[in-house]
C-alpha cells in the first residue's frame, strides 16, 4: 500500500502539455488571481472584460460591468458563494457573485448594487483577498503614486483602519503577486509590487498597521513575478534571469541564468507536494520550461521538462491540483497540467428515480483508469457508481444504477481519471426526482364531528413535499385501484375525484409546511350518517404523487357537550339525596366564624402557607423551646400549647360515576383540596374547604357517546363545610384514624375549545352550580415522629403542634336531580399534609 502511494506521488509532477483553453476569444489576458478556497481563477482581458473560470466544474462565465482594470476572490461562504470583486479603471469597486453556475452583480438588502469608490478618478491596479475576508486595493495616482487601501467585504469601512490608506516611497505599479495564490498557505499575507524600471516593494497586509519588508532594485527590468512560498517573488528579467526578491537589502543576487529560454514572457512559483520539489516554471515564446530547486533552496539553470507552446503568455499563475494556468496575448486562458484531461461527459438522461439505469460518455486524452462518483469532490471521495480501465484516449462510455446514495434533488457526479496523486476530473449533475412515500393513514386517524370529518396523520419527512392530496368518496374504494403513480401531465388522477356543489373537493388539498409535522385536513359539509372513504398522497416539488395510502372510512354525526348529552340545562340546582347546599353553606359560615374567633390561629395559617414548616417567624407569645419541658417533648411527650384549629392540603384522582362524562372525559380527574377549620378537644372538628378539578375531553356523538375529533373541557371548584371526629386519644398519637360528612356545593363550566389552538375561542359553553354532599375516611401518619427535635422547635417558633401525612378516602354526592342529571358524584383518593396549630 504504502509504495503503490510512494509511486503515484512520484507520477505527479510539472505541467507537460496544455489540454485545454478557455475565453478563446479573448486577448491579452492578464491579472490571473484565485480564490483562497482553489476553486475559482480569474483574469482581465484588454478591453476589461474579467474572465472567471470553475476548476471543480471547468466552467467559465465572463462580466463587464465596467473597464475592469483588476479582479480579486474571495473563498466560499457558508451560503454557497464567491465574491468577486471587480476593480475598475475610473477607481470605483464592485462586488458581484459567483454561485457555481453562474456571475451576476451582489446587491443589498434594498437590492442596490454593492459599490465603492475607492480613489476617485484614480485607477484600481490590484485587489487582494486575505484569509480573513478583507479586501485591499492598489491605485495609482497623480504623478504615478501608489497607495494600498482597505476595505471589508462589503465594501464598507473604506480607509481610515490601522493606518491604510499606505503610499509607497517608488512611484508606478508595473506587476503585483499576492503570496496567498501559492499553496501551502503562507503564514504572512504579503504584496510584492513591480514599480518602474527595476525597483520593487514588499508589504505586510492585515488588520494590523501595515509594515513594508523592503524596497529593492534588480539591474535589469523586469517581465513578471511570481509569489514564493516564503512570502516573497521571484522575478524574471528581460535579460533572460530569475531573481529572488528577498525584501532585506538594496539589491538582490541574480539566482541563475537560465539556459534554452530566450525572452521570457511569465513564470510561477510551483509546488504541488509531489517528490519532484518545488520548481519554477517560465514561458518563453517558443516553450514551456520547469526548472527545479535542489534540497538547498538552489534554482537549477537546466530544465527539467520542457515542451512547446504556440502562443505568446503575459502572467501565470499556480492554481489548484498542481493545475497552472497562463493568460495568453491571443489565445485566452490556457490550463497547463500533467493529469489526465476529461472532457465532454455527457449523460444519456439529465434526471431519474431510483433504479434507473443511466449511460454515460467522456472523453480522455491518454490511457488510464478512471471512476463515478456521486457527491464527494472533485478528489473522487464520493460513493462509486462505475469504474473501468481505458486502453487508449478516446470517447469512453458506460452505465451506472441510480441507488439510494442520491439525495431528491440535484446531485453532482464526478468522473475522476488517473491514480491517486494524479487525477483529472470532470462534473456533470444528475436530477432525481424520486416520487414521494407512503402515508400512513391507520382507522383512528380519522375524527368525527357534526357535518364535518378530519383526517389526521403524520406529514413525511422529506424535504421536497409540496403537498398532500385527501381523496374521498362516499362509495368504497381501495389503494389497489389506484396503483400507479401518477405524473400531472398524464392527466391521470390520483383517486376519486368530486367538485359537487356545497360539498368539498376531491381532492382537498393542503399544503406541506415542512418536513414531518402533523397535518390536518378537515371535510365539510358532509351529511351525518354517510359513511365515507379517505385516503391521501403526498405531491413533491415536481408534482408526482406518492403511492396511496390505506383507505379508512367514518362517518360524520351530530355532536353534543357531556353535559347537553345528559341533558342538562346548566344554572342553580339543588340535590335531594343528602345534605343539601343549604346545609352546607351554613356549615362552611360556622366553622369560618369559629375560625375567625381564633386570631392566633389565622396568623399561624398564614405563616404555614407562606413559609412552610423551614419557617423562622417567631411568634408574639411561645414557650421556651430549651425551657424544661423540652426533653420531655423532644421524646413524644405531651405538646406544649393546645390544638385549636387545622389546615391541610391534598391532590388525589376523582372518579366520576356519570358514564357520560367518562367518555367524554375518561375515569379519573385530578383534584385539589384545601381545607381549614376549628378543633375541639383534639378529636372533633368543624371543616371548611375549597377544591378544583379540571380535564380537557372531547365532545360526543348523540347516538353512542363515541369521542369526536372537537376538543372540550369542563372545570369544577367544589366549596363544602362538615364535622369530623378524630380518634386521637393521645398526644403524639402515631396514627390517628378519622371521619367525616358534610354539605358541598360545586360550581361548573364546559366549553367547546378551538381544535386548532385548545383554546376557548367564542364557541359552545354550559354553566352551572349543584348542591349535595360528602363523606370520606382516613388516617393521619405523624411526621413529628422522624425529627422529634424540630417539630418542637416549630411548634414553639410558630404554634404548629403537629404535622400529619393524609391519606382519605372521599366519596362525593352533588347533582344528579331530574330536571339536572349532570352528576359530579364519585369517589376519590388523594393524600397531602395537614398542620395542627
Amino acid at each position: 500500500m504504502i509504495i503503490a502511494w510512494l509511486a503515484s506521488l512520484a507520477l505527479a509532477g510539472t505541467p507537460d502539455r496544455s489540454p485545454a483553453t478557455f475565453g478563446e476569444d479573448m486577448n491579452d489576458l492578464m491579472g490571473l488571481t484565485n480564490s483562497r478556497d482553489r476553486v475559482l481563477v480569474a483574469g482581465i482581458d484588454g478591453t476589461g472584460t474579467v474572465l472567471l473560470v470553475d476548476v471543480d466544474s471547468w466552467t467559465s462565465a465572463t462580466a463587464a460591468p465596467c473597464d475592469v482594470s483588476a479582479v480579486g476572490l474571495g473563498e466560499e461562504t457558508t451560503d454557497g458563494l464567491w465574491y468577486v470583486y471587480m476593480g475598475c479603471d475610473d477607481g470605483t469597486m464592485e462586488r458581484w457573485v459567483w454561485n457555481g453556475a453562474t456571475l451576476k452583480a451582489s446587491t443589498d438588502s434594498d437590492g442596490n448594487a454593492i459599490t465603492q469608490t475607492v480613489a476617485d478618478g484614480d485607477p484600481v491596479a490590484n485587489v487582494f483577498v486575505t484569509a480573513s475576508g478583507d479586501v485591499f486595493a492598489t491605485t495609482v495616482g497623480t504623478n504615478e503614486a501608489v497607495l494600498m487601501h482597505s476595505m471589508r467585504e462589503d465594501l464598507g469601512n473604506l480607509d481610515g483602519v490601522a493606518g491604510y490608506p499606505v503610499g509607497f516611497a517608488n512611484t508606478g505599479l508595473f506587476d503585483a503577486t499576492f503570496n496567498l495564490h501559492v499553496d501551502p498557505e503562507p503564514t504572512l499575507e504579503r504584496v510584492t509590487i513591480s514599480h518602474q524600471g527595476a525597483r520593487h516593494s514588499v508589504l505586510t497586509l492585515g488588520t494590523a498597521a501595515p509594515t513594508f519588508a523592503g524596497q529593492q532594485t534588480i539591474s535589469t527590468t523586469p517581465v513578471d513575478l511570481a509569489a514564493s512560498i516564503d512570502g516573497l517573488a521571484y522575478v524574471a528579467d528581460d535579460a533572460d534571469r530569475i531573481s529572488r526578491l528577498t525584501g532585506q537589502s538594496s539589491s538582490s543576487g541574480v539566482l541563475v541564468l537560465l539556459q534554452d529560454v530566450t525572452s521570457p514572457n511569465a513564470l510561477t512559483y510551483y509546488d504541488d507536494g509531489s517528490a519532484e520539489g518545488p520548481h519554477i516554471l517560465v514561458q518563453d515564446d517558443v516553450q514551456f520550461s520547469a526548472f527545479p530547486f535542489d534540497a538547498n533552496g538552489n534554482l537549477s539553470s537546466t530544465a527539467t521538462r520542457v515542451f512547446p507552446i504556440d502562443a505568446v503568455g503575459l502572467d501565470m499563475m499556480l492554481g489548484p491540483d498542481g493545475y497552472v494556468f497562463m493568460g495568453t496575448e491571443q489565445s485566452g486562458l490556457m490550463v497547463l497540467t500533467d493529469r489526465p484531461w476529461v472532457s465532454n461527459l455527457t449523460l444519456g438522461d439529465s434526471s431519474g428515480v431510483t433504479g434507473d439505469e443511466v449511460t454515460f460518455s467522456f472523453t480522455l486524452d491518454e490511457a488510464t483508469t478512471w471512476s463515478l462518483h456521486v457527491g464527494g469532490n472533485r478528489s473522487g471521495n464520493g460513493t462509486e457508481l462505475a469504474s473501468g480501465t481505458a486502453t487508449e484516449p478516446g470517447i469512453i462510455s458506460s452505465a451506472f444504477t441510480v441507488t439510494d446514495e442520491f439525495e431528491a434533488g440535484e446531485s453532482f457526479l464526478y468522473l475522476v481519471a488517473g491514480p491517486s496523486g494524479r487525477q483529472g476530473h470532470a462534473r456533470t449533475t444528475f436530477d432525481v426526482d424520486n416520487p414521494p412515500g407512503k402515508v400512513t393513514l391507520r382507522q383512528g386517524d380519522v375524527q368525527f364531528d357534526d357535518s364535518q370529518l378530519t383526517v389526521v396523520f403524520d406529514g413525511l419527512e422529506e424535504s421536497d413535499i409540496r403537498e398532500y392530496r385527501v381523496y374521498w368518496s362516499d362509495k368504497r374504494f381501495s389503494a389497489s385501484d389506484w396503483q400507479a403513480i401518477n405524473f400531472p401531465d398524464q392527466g391521470t388522477p390520483g383517486g376519486p375525484t368530486s367538485d359537487a356543489e356545497g360539498s368539498p373537493p376531491s381532492p382537498t388539498v393542503v399544503e406541506a409546511t415542512g418536513e414531518g409535522g402533523t397535518v390536518a385536513v378537515t371535510l365539510t359539509p358532509l351529511t351525518n350518517g354517510t359513511t365515507y372513504y379517505m385516503a391521501v398522497r403526498a405531491v413533491d416539488e415536481s408534482g408526482m404523487e406518492g403511492p396511496m395510502s390505506s383507505v379508512v372510512n367514518e362517518k360524520p354525526r351530530a355532536t353534543c357537550l357531556a353535559s347537553e348529552c345528559i341533558g342538562e340545562p346548566g344554572g342553580v340546582s339543588c340535590s335531594t339525596g343528602g345534605p343539601g347546599g343549604s346545609g352546607g353553606l351554613a356549615l362552611l359560615a360556622i366553622a369560618g366564624g369559629a375560625l375567625l374567633r381564633r386570631r392566633r390561629s389565622l396568623a399561624t395559617l398564614a405563616v404555614v402557607a407562606g413559609l412552610g414548616l423551614g419557617t423562622t417567624a417567631q411568634a408574639q407569645t411561645t414557650p421556651d423551646p430549651d425551657g424544661p419541658r423540652a426533653g420531655i417533648r423532644a421524646v413524644l411527650g405531651e405538646d406544649a400549647t393546645p390544638v385549636r384549629g387545622k389546615f391541610s392540603v391534598t391532590f388525589g384522582s376523582h372518579r366520576m360515576q356519570d358514564e357520560t362524562l367518562q367518555a367524554a372525559y375518561g375515569d379519573g380527574i385530578t383534584t385539589f383540596r384545601i381545607e381549614t377549620g376549628p378543633v375541639f378537644w383534639q378529636i372533633a372538628e368543624l371543616d371548611v374547604g375549597i377544591g378544583w378539578s379540571g380535564k380537557k375531553g372531547a365532545k360526543l356523538s348523540e347516538g353512542d357517546l363515541s369521542a369526536s375529533g372537537t376538543p372540550t373541557r369542563i372545570d369544577w371548584m367544589p366549596v363544602w363545610g362538615g364535622a369530623k371526629v378524630r380518634l386521637q386519644v393521645l398526644d403524639e398519637q402515631p396514627v390517628v384514624p378519622y371521619a367525616g360528612v358534610g354539605g358541598e356545593w360545586v360550581f361548573w363550566r364546559e366549553r367547546q375549545l378551538d381544535p386548532e389552538t385548545d383554546t376557548y375561542n367564542d364557541g359552545k359553553q354550559v354553566t352551572g352550580q349543584k348542591g349535595g354532599w360528602y363523606w370520606k375516611a382516613g388516617a393521619g401518619i405523624l411526621l413529628d415522629l422522624f425529627d422529634p427535635r424540630r417539630a418542637s422547635r416549630n411548634e414553639a417558633a410558630n404554634g404548629i403542634n403537629d404535622t400529619w401525612l393524609i391519606l382519605e378516602f372521599r366519596e362525593d354526592r352533588v347533582g344528579g336531580t331530574p330536571t339536572h342529571p349532570l352528576s359530579f358524584s364519585g369517589w376519590s383518593f388523594s393524600g397531602g399534609l395537614q398542620m395542627d396549630f
